[in-house]
C-alpha cells in the first residue's frame, strides 16, 4: 500500500509540474523546525481546481506513511471540506520527518508534503552519567559518561584541567574516563562535556575513593554502680562515613532496645540504667560499604550500698533515743552519720564536742550488711531535726535521713532564703518553714509588725504541713506603684504550745546596693551618731540615699551626692538608756540594699550637758549685753530652767590660745543667779557698764541636775562720753573705758591728783634711761677701764643715791601705815575705736569696806582721778602703760 500511495505521489508531482498548477499547499515553513516538547499545527488547503460541490477528501500522512487519525499525540482537525489541519502535540525527536497531504481535484488525486526538522533539547540521565560514582581505593575506576545520539564527550579533571587522549594518568574511552590504581588524592568533581547539535552539557560527577572503616577509638572498659549509666564510645574512619553496630558478648545480636540510647551514625552506646546481669564484653562494629572493624570493651558491675532500714525516733526533751540505720553491699559499706545542717561528721564512740552523741555499728558478713546505731541522751530541742545516715563502699556512697521527733518550741532549723529580691510585675514566694512538735502555726508580719491576712492588698497565703515542718508561703506581689509598701522586712512568728519563735525574712527589689558600713561616732543618752560609709561597688545603679530605721520611728532617709564615701547621720530624741538595733540601707534606682544592723544602746539620763555660749565676747552696747547659747543635750530628761548669773572681772592682756580672754580675778560678787525658760536659748543682761569685762555662767536643770558650768568673759560696748553721777557709790566694779582721745570734761588743772598721773610717766622714763646708761656705762668700766661712770659717781651719783634711798624709805613707811593707795589700770590699747583696747579705772572696794566714812566724804575721788589722769595724757599716748607699771607709778604718787 505504502508503494502504491508512493507511485501516485509521484504521478501527481509530475502531472503538476506538467501542468504547472498546485491546487493544495501547505501554509507555513517548509521545512518546519520543531523544538523538542513545544506543540506545533500544519494547515493543508485546497486553493483551486474544485467544482461546486465536490469534496476533496483531504487527508494526512505522517513521516512513516501512516494515515493520521483524528485523535491521539499526533492527530488531524478539520476545519471546512477544504481546510485540514496536521497537529503535533509534545514534539517528539522521532517525529522528525516527511509529511504528506492528499485530496482529489476533479477526480485527480493531489498532494503537497511538509519536511519537519526536530531539535531536541540535551539531556543526560543519572542511568548515562551517575552524578556521584564509588571506587574503592588500590582498584582500576571507570567513571561513566555515556549519553545517547550523535554527540562528543569530552572530560576536565577535578583541577578544571581537560584530559587529552594521551594523558598519562587517565584513560579516555567511549563512555568512559578509566582512572587506573585510584586513590584518595584522586577525589573531586570530574565534569563530562557532552556537545550535540546546537547545545551542549557539563555534567559534574563526585568521584569518591572509598576507604575500609578501622577503628581509632575503641571502646575503653568501664566500671559502673548498679542503677548508673554505662557509657562506651568507639571512633572509626571510613569513606563513606562509617555506620556503628553494637553487640553484647557475641556478635550475633545487635542491641536495641529501650534500655539503650544508640545511633548507627556515632559510636556511642548508653546503658541507660545498669543491672548487675549487664556485666559482659561489649562489642563495637563499625561498617562502610561491604567493609567492616570490630573492638570490645569489658563492663564490670558494682553494687554500690542500698540503705535497706532507717526509723525515724521519737523523744521527750531531757530523755534518750537511738535511730538505727541498716544498709547492704558490696564490699560492705561503713556507716557515719550527719545532722541535717551541719556540716560535722559523726563517727563512732563518743563525739569529743558532745558526749550525749554516740555512734556505733555491726557487721553481718554473710548478709553482706551493716547496722548503725545513732544514740542520743540528754535530748534537748536543738538535737530534733533529720539525721543523714551516709553508707560508703568502694563503688559509691548513699544518704538517707531519719527525724528524731523532739518535744519542743518551734525553731527554723531548715535552710531558708532570708533575702528575695523581685521588681514590678512580679510575685514572689517567702517560705516560712518552722520545725517544732506539736506542729506550729505561723503568722506572717509586715515591716511596720502589722499582721498580714490571706485577704490583704498585694499578699496571698499557703501552708502545709509535713511531718513536723510546717511550711508556710507568703505570696508578694508587686507593682510599680506598691514598692514602698511591699519591700521590706518580713517576720514569720511560729507558734505551739510550747512557745513561739520568730523570724525575719527581707524583700528587695533586683540589684540593690550591697549593704552599705557604719561606725558609731557619738553615743549620748537622747542621741547617737554614726557614719556610713556608702558602698561603691555593685551591679546597679549608684546610691542615691542612705536609710535609716530604729525602734518604730520613722525611718531617716538622708540623699548621697555622686562624690560621697562619707556621711555623718544623728538619731536623736531617743530614750535614755534603751538599747537599738540601728538598721542601715543603701538605696538607689532599684530598690534597698540589705542591712546594717549597728546594735548600740543610748546612755542612761543624766543631767544636761554643758551649756556652749553662742554669743561673741565683744558687746554691741555699753549697758547691756544679748547672751545667746546652743539648745543644750538635756541628758535624758527635758530641761525645766537654764539659770544665768554673772559678775564683773579683771582680765589678763593676752588671750587664751583660743582666742577667749583669761580671768585674773573677781572685781564683784555674782549677781544671779537669774532663772530662764527651759526651752529659752537667748537672754539680755541689762544694767551693765560700758567698756566693762563681765564673766557670765549658763547652767541647765533637769530631773537628774544642773549641768557643770562653763565660764564664758564678754565686754561691753564702750561709751562715747560717760558723765560721773555724784550720787555713784564707790563701791562699784571698776570701769573699763576706751579712751582713745583726751577727755574734753571740763577738768580742774590745780588738782594734785593731775600731777601724780604726769610726774609717774616721767619718773619711770628717767629711771628706765638711766638704768640703761648704768649698764652700758659699767659694760664698759669692766671691760675697757673707762668710760662716764666714774665721773657721775663722784659727781652725781652720791645725791641720786641718797634721793632714791629716801624714796624707798618714804614708800616703805607708806605700806606700813596702810594708806590708802588707788590704783590705775591701763591694760588695753585702743585701735581704731576696738571694744578690746581700753583703759580700765578701778576702786579699791577692800579699803572702802574698812573705812566706810571715806565712802561718805569723797565717793567719786578714785574715778574722777583716772579721767583726770586720762585727760591730761597727750593724744599720741593711746597705749596705756602696763598693769605693773601703772602699780609702780601709783605708788610713787602717794608717796609724793
Amino acid at each position: 500500500m505504502k508503494a502504491n500511495l508512493i507511485l501516485v505521489v509521484f504521478i501527481q508531482s509530475v502531472y503538476l509540474c506538467l501542468t504547472d498548477a498546485q491546487n493544495i499547499i501547505i501554509e507555513g515553513d517548509n521545512p518546519l523546525v520543531a523544538n523538542g516538547g513545544e506543540n506545533k499545527v500544519i494547515a493543508c488547503k485546497v486553493v483551486s481546481g474544485i467544482a461546486n460541490g465536490e469534496n476533496p477528501d483531504l487527508k494526512w500522512y505522517d513521516n512513516r506513511g501512516n494515515l493520521v487519525p483524528p485523535d491521539g499525540r499526533i492527530f488531524v482537525i478539520g476545519q471546512s471540506a477544504t481546510d485540514l489541519m496536521l497537529l503535533l502535540n509534545d514534539v517528539q525527536e522521532d517525529d522528525a520527518g516527511s509529511y504528506n497531504c492528499t485530496g482529489f481535484i476533479n477526480g485527480q488525486l493531489q498532494s503537497a508534503h511538509v519536511v519537519v526538522k526536530t531539535k531536541m533539547p540535551l539531556v543526560i540521565t543519572e542511568e548515562q552519567a551517575p552524578r556521584t560514582q564509588l571506587f574503592p581505593e588500590g582498584g582500576s575506576a571507570r567513571i561513566k559518561c555515556a549519553p545517547q545520539g550523535e554527540v562528543t564527550v569530552s572530560w576536565m579533571d577535578r583541577n578544571n584541567a581537560r584530559i587529552e587522549a594521551s594523558h598519562e594518568r587517565y584513560v579516555i574511552s567511549p563512555g568512559y574516563l578509566e582512572i587506573p590504581n585510584i586513590n584518595r588524592t584522586d577525589d573531586g568533581i570530574y565534569k563530562c562535556t557532552v556537545i550535540g547539535v546546537g547545545n551542549f552539557m557539563v555534567v559534574p560527577i563526585t568521584v569518591t575513593v572509598t576507604v575500609p572503616p578501622e577503628i581509632v577509638k575503641p571502646p575503653t572498659a568501664q566500671s559502673v554502680s548498679v542503677g548508673e549509666a554505662a557509657r562506651f564510645e568507639c571512633v572509626a574512619t571510613a569513606k563513606p562515613a562509617p555506620k556503628y553496630y553494637w553487640y553484647f558478648n557475641t556478635i550475633t545480636l545487635e542491641l536495641t532496645g529501650e534500655r539503650y540510647n544508640l545511633s548507627r551514625d556515632n559510636g556511642v552506646l548508653i546503658i541507660k540504667k545498669v543491672i548487675k546481669d549487664d556485666a559482659g564484653t561489649y562489642w563495637c562494629v563499625a561498617r562502610s560499604r561491604d567493609k567492616s572493624d570490630e573492638k570490645d570493651a569489658a563492663l564490670t558491675v558494682l553494687v554500690p550500698p542500698q540503705i535497706n532500714k532507717l526509723d525515724n525516733a521519737t523523744g521527750d526533751e531531757g530523755t534518750s533515743a537511738t535511730i538505727k540505720c541498716t544498709a547492704y553491699g558490696e564490699p560492705i559499706p561503713k556507716i557515719t552519720w550527719m545532722k541535717e545542717g551541719t556540716s560535722v561528721e559523726i563517727t563512732d564512740g563518743s563525739q569529743i564536742d558532745n558526749s550525749d552523741i554516740v555512734a556505733s555499728q555491726v557487721t553481718r558478713d554473710d548478709r553482706m550488711e551493716v547496722e548503725g546505731s545513732l544514740q542520743i541522751s540528754n535530748l534537748k530541742s536543738s538535737d530534733a531535726g533529720f539525721y543523714i545516715c551516709k553508707a560508703t563502699n568502694e563503688a559509691k556512697s548513699v544518704e538517707k535521713s531519719a527525724y528524731l521527733s523532739v518535744q519542743y518550741k518551734p525553731n527554723f532549723s531548715k535552710v531558708m532564703k532570708d533575702v528575695m529580691y523581685s521588681w514590678g510585675g512580679q510575685s514572689t514566694n517567702i517560705k516560712c518553714i518552722a520545725t517544732g512538735v506539736p506542729n506550729a502555726d505561723i503568722t506572717w508580719m509586715n515591716k511596720e509588725g502589722q499582721t498580714i491576712n490571706a485577704g490583704d492588698q498585694y499578699y496571698s497565703l499557703k501552708s502545709v504541713t509535713i511531718g513536723e515542718d510546717t511550711e508556710s508561703t507568703l505570696t508578694v506581689s508587686v507593682d510599680f506603684s506598691n514598692e514602698g509598701i511591699v519591700f521590706g522586712t518580713y517576720t514569720c512568728k511560729a507558734g505551739n504550745a510550747i512557745g513561739e519563735s520568730t523570724k525575719n525574712f527581707t524583700l528587695q527589689r533586683a540589684d540593690p546596693p550591697p549593704s552599705p558600713s557604719a561606725q558609731l561616732k557619738e553615743v549620748t543618752p537622747i542621741s547617737i551618731t554614726f557614719d556610713v560609709n556608702i558602698p561603691k561597688t555593685f551591679n546597679g545603679p549608684p546610691v542615691q540615699e542612705i536609710e535609716v530605721q530604729y525602734s518604730n520611728a520613722q525611718p531617716r532617709k538622708v540623699r548621697v551626692g555622686t562624690m560621697d564615701s562619707k556621711i555623718e547621720i544623728v538619731l536623736d530624741g531617743l530614750t535614755p538608756g534603751t538599747a537599738y538595733n540601728v538598721k542601715v540601707y543603701a538605696r538607689n534606682e532599684v530598690g534597698l540594699s540589705p542591712e546594717y544592723s549597728l546594735p548600740t544602746q543610748t546612755l542612761q539620763a543624766r543631767k544636761p550637758y554643758p551649756i556652749v555660749v553662742l554669743s561673741k565676747p565683744y558687746g554691741d552696747y555699753p549697758l547691756k549685753f544679748n547672751l545667746q547659747w546652743n539648745t543644750p543635750n538635756n541628758g535624758g530628761f527635758p530641761i525645766s530652767s537654764v539659770y544665768v548669773k554673772y559678775a564683773q572681772v579683771e582680765v589678763f592682756p593676752n588671750k587664751s590660745a583660743s582666742n577667749e580672754f583669761q580671768k585674773k580675778q573677781l572685781l564683784s560678787g555674782w549677781i544671779g543667779p537669774i532663772k530662764v525658760d527651759g526651752a529659752a536659748t537667748a537672754y539680755e543682761i541689762n544694767s551693765l557698764r560700758p567698756s566693762t569685762y563681765y564673766e557670765v555662767e549658763v547652767t541647765a536643770v533637769n530631773n537628774k541636775g544642773t549641768s557643770d558650768a562653763k565660764s564664758f568673759i564678754f565686754v561691753t560696748g564702750k561709751e562715747g562720753k560717760r558723765l560721773q553721777r555724784p550720787d555713784q557709790p564707790t563701791t562699784e566694779a571698776p570701769v573699763e573705758e576706751k579712751t582713745p582721745k583726751p577727755s574734753k570734761k571740763p577738768q580742774d588743772t590745780n588738782s594734785s591728783a593731775q600731777q601724780v598721773p604726769l610726774g609717774i610717766v616721767i619718773a619711770i622714763i628717767i629711771i628706765v634711761v638711766i638704768i640703761l646708761f648704768i649698764v652700758i656705762d659699767v659694760t664698759c668700766y669692766y671691760k675697757r677701764k673707762c668710760g662716764v661712770f666714774m665721773c657721775i659717781k663722784e659727781r652725781v651719783g652720791r645725791t641720786g643715791s641718797m634721793e632714791t634711798r629716801s624714796k624707798e624709805k618714804i614708800i616703805e613707811e607708806g605700806d606700813a601705815d596702810g594708806e590708802k593707795k588707788v590704783p590705775l589700770l591701763a591694760d588695753n590699747k585702743d585701735t581704731e575705736g576696738s571694744d578690746a583696747d581700753q583703759e580700765i579705772g578701778e576702786t579699791a572696794p577692800a579699803s572702802d569696806e574698812k573705812e566706810p566714812e571715806d565712802k561718805e566724804e569723797k565717793p567719786i575721788t578714785p574715778v574722777k582721778e583716772v579721767e583726770e589722769a586720762e585727760e591730761a595724757k597727750p593724744e599720741d599716748q593711746d597705749k596705756p602703760a602696763s598693769p605693773k607699771e601703772e602699780t609702780k607709778d601709783v605708788t610713787d604718787g602717794g608717796k609724793e
